[in-house]
């Protein structure tokens, strides 16, 4: 009776633990590095992530992240849809908007430069979700319609709690 009884109560975890999450806190951390070839100040810094994720349909998330690096902090407010390619790994993709601002020292050419930053950004990745925890792996490109007209990407890995 005891081996049935904990067969079952193991088949009641997998399969709370195959349930979508509705809401998840992460951290992301990452480096940058630019596409368009000119001068991209700070490139390959590293970038650190705060992340709030909300389930809003079966499979589209609302996700609002700041991003800190050596100089500026950005805030971003993205949709992700997310499928599943099989249990327990999903593959995601995004799009959003950006804004922020960074220190007078982050071009470091001596000229005035505005301090804002604003823009649209993207998302792909896979994320591995063994509930109540989701690991995550993937590149973000951005790209600045103000002050500058740059494209830049982020390659980050992830740790989120899901709930």
């Amino acid at each position: 009776m005891k081996p049935l009884i904990i067969a079952g109560f193991a088949l009641l975890v997998c399969i709370s633990s195959k349930a979508q999450y509705r809401f998840a806190v992460g951290v992301n951390v990452g480096t940058t590095g630019k596409i368009k070839f000119d001068k991209a100040p700070n490139a390959d810094s590293v970038v650190y992530e705060l992340s709030i994720k909300i389930l809003n349909q079966k499979y589209l998330h609302t996700v609002i992240t700041g991003s800190k690096g050596n100089d500026y902090f950005i805030g971003s407010l993205m949709s992700e849809l997310h499928k599943p390619i099989f249990y327990p790994l999903d593959f995601y993709i995004g799009l959003g908007a950006h804004a922020g601002s960074y220190s007078s020292s982050h071009w470091n050419d001596g000229a005035e430069h505005k301090k804002t930053i604003g823009g649209l950004n993207g998302v792909i990745g896979l994320q591995l979700t063994f509930r109540p925890v989701a690991f995550s792996a993937g590149t973000k490109p951005f790209y600045n319609l103000w002050p500058d007209d740059r494209f830049y990407w982020m390659n980050y890995a992830g740790l989120s709690i899901c709930f």
